[in-house]
């Protein structure tokens, strides 16, 4: 039995650290260790003789992720047993409770480890003679005890107490002697991985650390052989973790410095981050950790790793190089130009709200600490009803009230009365649908209710004495939880109904079941019984959306509609989507074309996707292929009258006539004649409005002939439709005048993207923010200075709003003696938005972690949601979301299993719980404005009973590919489109923004070649004069002593007046001076080779001239031979998803400017994103080169400010509705006020 070593013995202060015990989370404490390093004869490592060779110190990361660990601590016996035991002895490990405290803990020998003595032969090792210097071992899952009182110890005593060692005991072959090894050799011969021999060693005489600082790994020496330490076992890790991993930063720097001999410490700083992958002791290191190695660890180890610098035999040779002489700086901060992700990498545990914290149950790694009190569960504990099952066709049955003619309002079954209303369990069929059908027999869609695996569920809508069938029912269907999108997040008592209705034989039917209908302000009770059979709705579920039920409201158009709202949802879909005619219209898509009305055509224009705006002026007889007869407007070209932000909403009338299908009409649009609108930029602010002014008299326009002043007199327009249209434009004008804007809470709110956005649509004003990292919080408050900005932690933030609201106090909040100005209450916020952290889900994360405390940020901010119960709910964030787990298991850099889609489910689960309507869609931010191809999942929610935003329809024809994801099983994502659903299009009025078009207007300059392998030519002086005549050119190679940018530090004039709409939308500040146009510094070579990228579209490294492309040293190949890096920009094509980095020389980069040698600039990086000019980015960072990486993240990490401003105008017409719906409900306002429409 293990037990805690005995009071009486002394225990060295060493071991007295405590350690978390957060699953997936060690935490090393803060003790250093002075290791006594044993000179020898010329620095020489244990390896040094016959059989030793230096290891390679680059190598793939090989390793097995460490369990999360455990509550209480694994100790051994107190005695230590002689005798040799068995070969394949394991380890034998009791637990022993020590508050989370290493003090006392002991080793305990089981009497079945392998001896250490001169006759000890392990697997695979050659046999040892007498000529030979030591054998040399590895091992793991090792403690190291004092020898008299077998307490875990530190290696730093060794010199003052005997220590002895444990372990798995492995043979070691030097990287040449493992390529050298004949495939046939015996070595390994009767050896299995079963085999496992577990070795108690003889007291350490030495530990040896490499004082070359090439080797990461400690040495220690008993009598018999050498060792060297790899993963430890779990409950020894505190104590060889302050040694083990200075060593390992301190052979990083060797490994860094002989790499770049010009690295500065923030580059430093971001190898940490990702050297497990090269570095098997730095994955170790992670193990340890739970995290890959930071800035925080150095400083936390500086003494240590200081010491070790100081006696590096080669300090005198490398001290002036920047990296080595910063970590000897006494004035050096060891956060300095990582303090953001040190920020990051110490947020605080999630704080979860009530209801939230019980969805959140077994869904998330972690600790999620509830604030608000415990969640009482609104569930019934009333005694259920006797449940009569029909096992068997039905004895008797007949029929009760009659409706009309055959139909019925009710029958009885086996003496049980069954009515219109009624919710029937009844036996599964065969489901139509293929994709439903294997939805449901996937293992997500399994449900703790027994009832939901075993039975369908249905609303009976009517009884009906078929003439044919006999007896049937008409009912309604119901999806349980698990069989949508939910799936394992699901209440389990929760059922949907679905827009499809069937007619079923009454002997289908096996049971009743009690259904509640939730209400809007209701909450969903959240009761988890296998065998309940009391169900719960409020929702219609439908393309994974989730709508208020209110929304099938029946019409009576359908005789039926009254009895069955999927049958009436189903006669007004048909309406739809069937074309019909009248005298004065033919309408199709839900859209009515009159004589006279704009409209958008959809042509093929070389593939552009571009709309084509007509005026129908005839509508042909109806016949297989309804028609009109159109005549064509197109862009005008004389423009200089008008503000350049409105030049692609001037129009000409063509003399083109065509006849055209009416199925080829994307929507209506509105064109006025210029004489009469009193406000023509009012006008044209509104999306989908034009003006013409002039007509072409020939179908083809030449040089010879020009535009004719068009005649008011000769405009027509459908006055009814412009009259509708007008009401519309005016209830919105009168919304905004009546109210306030909506206020806004935006939480990780970064830069600012999103928020700029949405108060660009008039519509949303955001009047609090939260931003955990400085710098970004910094930026935002400069540029929102009537924005309360919360620099904290949003779970610090929410704990402190819940709390004040709870004691109806208003005690203050301080971080860093800073008092955090007061939280919004409960009432007071109409929208909580916010993207959570993506690093979790991105693409880029090439080491994702199952446990990751940022996916816990998701529930903190559904959180936010059930605290201040906003009108609406809008959350971003990469597609990624849609393949990621939740409960997902760490295998090396990936995430295998769990809950797939989990994020998204959660979110889904969490809105729907607390009572929100909610749906989802993948926007392109280039279908709205934005010059870029960055796609993002936006998720809106809306309380039930008030209209939920839809999704905005793309206003650019940026023609990538729209992708569809799958979501697990359950659905395929469809995009928003101006079509019908047979023909999703992506094709829009207006082209799609191009980089020229984007930064066309900005002043221009080169990068000055370093000439290092390449001389120059006279060709290249030739060219670099002509150059010269253009705009500037700068140096941009990092020195020691210079980082400062490149390019205008102090602002400057713009080239050119706006050249189109985008540059225009940009200068509207009115600013004659343009800032943060420049680049950082890289080193020679990244320069010299960006210089050197021919001046041509997608040029890349495979275009530089042989001497410039650089090998790479693990493939030995070119560059080519890999992913594109220094690759150009398309001028006329679109910036690529903006990335937080602007290095040429980075896998799959695209960020060398189209027609000038150097990178994207700050502001041309801002400009890519829809920032204005007048938007400046800040840092909390002193030196430059931190200073344009913070600007670049925080840049790269925003929304797009075009799609955000779709989404404003999305979300106030949603608002405009209901306060139109609640006028109407009060009798201040006819039917004609509804507003559907943009405004």
């Amino acid at each position: 039995m293990a037990q805690k070593a005995p009071e009486s013995v002394a225990t060295p202060v060493a071991t007295r650290m405590a350690m978390s015990t957060q699953a997936g989370s060690w935490t090393v404490p803060r003790h250093r260790v002075e290791v006594v390093i044993q000179k020898r004869a010329r620095s020489l490592s244990p390896l040094a003789g016959k059989r030793r060779k230096k290891e390679k110190h680059r190598r793939l990361l090989d390793f097995v992720e460490l369990p999360p660990p455990p509550k209480s601590w694994a100790a051994l016996d107190e005695r230590r047993k002689d005798g040799e035991g068995s070969r394949n002895a394991r380890l034998t490990v009791g637990t022993l409770p020590l508050d989370h405290e290493t003090e006392g803990l002991v080793h305990v020998l089981t009497g079945d480890e392998l001896v250490e003595d001169e006759n000890l032969m392990v697997f695979g090792e050659d046999e040892v003679t007498e000529d030979d210097d030591l054998p040399v071992r590895r091992i793991c899952d090792y403690t190291i005890f004092r020898q008299d009182t077998h307490e875990l110890a530190p290696l730093d005593i060794y010199e003052h107490t005997t220590l002895c060692a444990a372990g798995v005991v492995t043979a070691h072959y030097s990287d040449e002697e493992e390529e050298d090894e004949d495939p046939s050799s015996d070595r390994d011969e009767g050896y299995s991985e079963s085999d496992v021999q577990v070795v108690a060693l003889t007291e350490i005489q030495e530990v040896w650390v490499d004082p070359e600082l090439a080797d990461p790994f400690i040495w220690i020496r008993t009598k018999h052989a050498w060792y060297i330490l790899r993963e430890p076992a779990q409950e020894q890790i505190p104590f060889i973790a302050p040694t083990f991993i200075p060593n390992v930063i301190a052979n990083l720097l060797f490994l860094s410095v002989m790499e770049d001999k010009d690295i500065q410490y923030s580059q430093f700083l971001s190898v940490l981050d990702s050297s497990w992958r090269l570095l098997d002791a730095a994955g170790i290191a992670m193990q340890m950790l739970g995290r890959p190695l930071s800035g925080e660890d150095v400083s936390e180890n500086m003494a240590t790793i200081r010491d070790q610098l100081a006696q590096w035999p080669q300090y005198h040779q490398y001290r002036k190089v920047p990296l080595i002489k910063s970590l000897m700086s006494s004035d050096l901060n060891p956060l300095q130009g990582n303090i953001e992700k040190y920020v990051l990498q110490n947020r605080m545990h999630s704080v979860v709200s009530p209801i939230i914290g019980q969805i959140s149950q077994g869904l998330f790694y972690g600790k999620l600490t509830v604030a608000g009190g415990i969640y009482q569960n609104a569930g019934s504990s009333a005694k259920r009803d006797q449940l009569v099952i029909h096992e068997e066709n039905p004895q008797i049955t007949k029929w009760g009230e009659r409706i009309e003619g055959r139909y019925y309002k009710s029958v009885w079954i086996d003496n049980v009365l069954y009515e219109i209303g009624n919710t029937v369990a009844v036996k599964p069929g065969e489901d139509v649908d293929e994709a439903d059908a294997l939805n449901a027999a996937s293992k997500a869609a399994e449900s703790k209710n027994k009832y939901a695996n075993e039975c369908w569920f249905c609303e009976i809508m009517w009884f009906q004495d078929h003439p044919q069938k006999g007896m049937v029912y008409h009912a309604q269907w119901f999806a349980h939880g698990s069989k949508t999108l939910l799936a394992e997040t699901s209440n389990s008592q929760s059922l949907f109904y679905l827009n499809k209705c069937d007619t079923n034989p009454i002997s289908s039917i096996l049971h009743k079941c009690k259904t509640v209908k939730l209400q809007p302000g209701d909450q969903e009770p959240l009761i988890d019984k296998p065998d309940n059979q009391t169900f719960y709705v409020r929702y219609v579920y439908d393309n994974l959306s989730f709508y208020d039920m209110n929304r099938s409201s029946a019409s009576s158009e359908n005789p039926f509609d009254k009895y069955c709202p999927s049958c009436n949802y189903q006669f007004r879909l048909d309406l739809v989507s069937n074309c019909t005619k009248t005298a004065e219209a033919v309408s199709f898509n839900g859209v009515s074309f009159h004589h006279h009305d704009f409209a958008y055509l959809r042509q093929d224009h070389a593939n552009l996707g571009l709309l084509t705006v007509v005026q129908i002026i005839d509508l042909r007889s109806m016949d297989d292929q309804p028609r009109v007869d159109v005549i064509l407007l197109e862009h005008c070209s004389e423009t200089k009258d008008f503000n350049v932000v409105f030049s692609q909403k001037i129009l000409y009338f063509t003399a083109v006539k065509q006849t055209v299908s009416v199925e080829d009409l994307a929507g209506v649009c509105f064109v006025e004649h210029i004489g009469n609108i009193a406000n023509i930029g009012a006008w044209l602010q509104s999306d989908d409005h034009f003006v013409v002014a002039k007509e072409a008299l020939v179908s083809t326009l030449t040089l010879f002939t020009s535009l004719h002043p068009l005649s008011s007199s000769k405009f027509y327009k459908c006055a009814e439709c412009f009259e509708e249209h007008q009401h519309k434009i005016n209830s919105s004008n009168e919304y905004l005048q009546q109210n306030a804007p909506l206020t806004a809470f935006e939480l990780f709110a970064g830069a600012g993207g999103l928020s700029c956005g949405m108060q660009l649509s008039r519509f949303v004003k955001v009047k609090w923010a939260a931003e955990f990292s400085p710098g970004a919080a910094k930026t935002y408050s400069e540029n929102h200075p009537h924005t309360t900005m919360y620099n904290a932690d949003t779970n610090m933030l929410l704990k402190h709003a819940m709390d004040c609201h709870s004691m109806e106090s208003s005690q203050t909040l301080k971080i860093n003696n800073k008092q955090v100005p007061p939280m919004p209450k409960p009432g007071e916020v109409d929208i909580i938005m916010g993207g959570p952290p993506c690093q979790p889900y991105s693409g880029m994360n090439r080491y994702k972690k199952a446990d990751d405390i940022r996916h816990t940020l998701i529930p903190n901010m559904m959180s936010y949601v059930e605290f201040y119960r906003p009108q609406y709910v809008l959350i971003e964030n990469v597609t990624g979301l849609l393949s990621s787990a939740l409960q997902g298991q760490q295998v090396k850099g990936m995430v295998k299993g769990g809950i797939k889609a989990g994020p998204l489910k959660f979110i889904m689960r969490a809105l729907t719980g607390l009572g929100y309507q909610a749906h989802f869609k993948i926007l392109h931010a280039g279908r709205y404005g934005a010059p870029q191809g960055r796609e993002r999942i936006i998720i809106i929610g809306a309380k039930c009973g008030i209209p939920i935003p839809q999704f905005p329809v793309p206003t650019h024809a940026y023609m990538r590919t729209q992708h569809k994801f799958k979501i697990s099983t359950v659905g395929v994502t469809l995009p928003v489109s101006r079509g019908h659903s047979e023909d999703l299009h992506q094709c829009a009025p207006f082209p799609a923004v191009t980089v020229n078009d984007a930064i066309g207007d900005l002043p221009g300059f080169d990068w000055k070649s370093p000439y290092i392998l390449l001389q120059p030519t006279v060709q290249d002086d030739k060219e670099a004069l002509a150059r010269l005549k253009k705009f500037p050119a700068f140096h941009a190679q990092r020195t020691k002593r210079n980082d400062e940018p490149v390019g205008y530090l102090d602002g400057r004039s713009y080239a050119t007046d706006p050249q189109t709409p985008y540059q225009a939308w940009m200068r509207q500040s009115g600013l004659t001076v343009v800032e943060d146009q420049y680049t950082a510094r890289f080193s020679k070579g990244v320069v010299e080779r960006t210089v050197n990228i021919p001046i041509r579209a997608t040029a890349n490294h495979s275009d530089l001239p042989h001497e410039l492309i650089k090998v790479n040293r693990l493939s030995g190949e070119g560059f080519e031979k890999g992913r594109s890096t220094y690759m150009r920009i398309d001028g006329n094509g679109h910036f690529r998803t903006a990335l937080t980095s602007m290095s040429p020389c980075s896998k799959g980069s695209r960020v060398i400017h189209p027609t000038q040698k150097r990178v994207l600039t700050i502001r041309e990086c801002a400009r890519a994103q829809g920032f204005p000019d007048h938007y400046q980015f800040h840092s909390v960072n002193n030196d430059y080169t931190n200073i344009i990486a913070d600007q670049c993240r925080q840049i790269g990490n925003a929304v797009p400010v075009p799609l955000a401003m779709a989404l404003g105008k999305m979300i106030g017409r949603a608002a405009v509705e209901a306060w139109l719906q609640d006028r109407h409900q009060n009798g201040n306002l006819d039917e004609g006020g509804y507003a559907s429409e943009e405004y």
